[in-house]
């Protein structure tokens, strides 16, 4: 009968040494998005999350002439373009947008009502109008349906400063709810560890994929609560949850070390 080859566990100090150098490759692996500005953020105990990408923008526009001029003023960004509103939802339920930009009149459905169903799945992302409606209940109702802001075609560089400046508001939101996330999920972790306590152990619990279920809900809920958007959280939660994850393995070997 062959001999099956017990793997030994490794000591509390290894174990650390190896998770925590796990998670510093997991950070130092990522760089600052090509087009984000450069701003001096106070810290946490964990730093914001850096990964390599370009805001996503989706454009709801039905004039060629216009698509062009959006492409060209928005050309560090990775654009996405949508003719009617069904469209629009199509492509905005299918992943996740840093900003949107919308014409007010479209084929099929008018902004407000475009405007009102994003809403409903990103509380806080940008959305702008970008539109030849020039009346002034047009604007009011655009900003009751939940618009960041209100312009009239002509100065494409306008739009493009505008956009500028509500990402980098969006930016300095979003780091501030990495803190919440952090916090909702140990506190879901801890929940779980101690329910569980009798019949599982703490690595069984942690890798239960019920318990990231949970805690990404929870986790959303508070990043929304602190007007983060949904872009962000789809792009940090990998590295968020992973290193919450991680910290909490930590803990055992160091409890049972003290």
């Amino acid at each position: 009968m062959r001999k099956r080859s017990i793997a030994m566990r490794p000591s509390g100090n290894v174990w650390r040494a190896r998770v925590r150098a796990d998670i510093a490759r997991a950070e130092d692996s990522c760089t600052t998005p090509v087009n984000a500005p450069s701003v001096a953020f106070k810290r946490d105990k964990a730093p914001m999350p850096k990964a390599l990408f370009r805001h996503a923008l989706l454009c709801v526009e039905d004039d060629e002439n216009d698509q062009r001029r959006l492409q060209a003023a928005l050309a560090g960004y990775e654009l996405v373009f949508a003719a009617n509103a069904g469209e629009a939802l199509r492509q905005w339920n299918s992943r996740s947008f840093d900003a949107c930009v919308m014409e007010y009149w479209l084929p099929d459905w008018s902004g407000p009502s475009l405007c009102r169903e994003m809403r409903k799945t990103d509380p806080h992302v940008p959305l702008l109008f970008y539109t030849d409606a020039t009346r002034p209940h047009d604007e009011a109702r655009a900003l009751r349906a939940g618009a960041s802001c209100f312009l009239v075609k002509g100065d494409v560089l306008q739009l493009a400063a505008k956009l500028r400046d509500l990402l980098l508001q969006a930016d300095v939101a979003n780091h501030e709810a990495r803190a919440e996330e952090e916090r909702a999920i140990a506190e879901e972790i801890e929940r779980r560890v101690a329910a569980a306590a009798h019949s599982m152990s703490r690595a069984d619990v942690l890798m239960n994929s019920a318990l990231e279920r949970v805690a990404r809900a929870k986790a959303m809920s508070a990043c929304f609560a602190r007007r983060g958007t949904k872009a962000y959280f789809e792009r940090a939660w990998p590295i968020v949850y992973g290193t919450a994850r991680a910290n909490a393995m930590l803990e055992e070997p160091e409890k049972a070390n003290s």
